[in-house]
C-alpha cells in the first residue's frame, strides 16, 4: 500500500497527469480528475440567398433569389403582423440548375404581411435566412 501511495504522490508532485491525491481518515488514497474543457463547436458558414422582391405589374410581386453556393428547397414564411404572430409556411420552392427560385407572394388591402425565406442545414452549411419583406397596398 506504501508503494501505492509513494507513486500516486510522486506521479502527483511531477505533474505529469491531471490528478490531485487526498487522503481519507482511514488512509486510502482517492484520485480525482480536473474538468476537460471542451473545444467550442465551430460556427458553420451560411449560404447567401441573394432575395429580393420585384414587381412584375401593379398587382404582381415575386420573391426571388439565388442559393449561393448549393441548391434548396427554400422554405417561404409569411406573418399577418410586425409584432407577437407567429410565421406560417406557406410555400416549399425548388431550385433550378443554375440554383435560382422563385415564388409569387401578395400584399393585403389593408395592413402589411411580412416575408422571408430559409433553406436547412445541410452539406456543412447552417440554416440560411432571406431577409424580411414587408408587402402593403398603396
Amino acid at each position: 500500500m506504501s508503494r501505492i501511495l509513494t507513486a500516486v504522490v510522486a506521479i502527483a508532485l511531477a505533474g505529469l497527469t491531471p490528478f490531485a491525491v487526498a487522503s481519507t481518515a482511514s488512509g486510502a488514497v482517492a484520485a480525482h480528475a480536473r474538468p476537460v474543457a471542451h473545444a467550442a463547436p465551430a460556427r458553420l458558414p451560411r449560404r447567401a440567398m441573394h432575395d429580393k422582391v420585384v414587381t412584375l405589374s401593379r398587382h404582381k410581386l415575386v420573391f426571388k433569389g439565388r442559393v449561393d453556393p448549393g441548391h434548396g428547397p427554400v422554405i417561404i414564411e409569411k406573418k399577418n403582423c410586425r409584432h407577437g404572430c407567429r410565421w406560417n409556411r406557406v410555400a416549399k420552392v425548388s431550385t433550378d440548375s443554375d440554383s435560382r427560385w422563385h415564388v409569387r407572394i401578395y400584399a393585403p388591402r389593408h395592413g402589411e404581411w411580412f416575408y422571408r425565406g430559409y433553406v436547412n442545414k445541410y452539406g456543412g452549411y447552417a440554416k440560411s435566412w432571406t431577409g424580411v419583406w414587408r408587402t402593403y397596398t398603396i
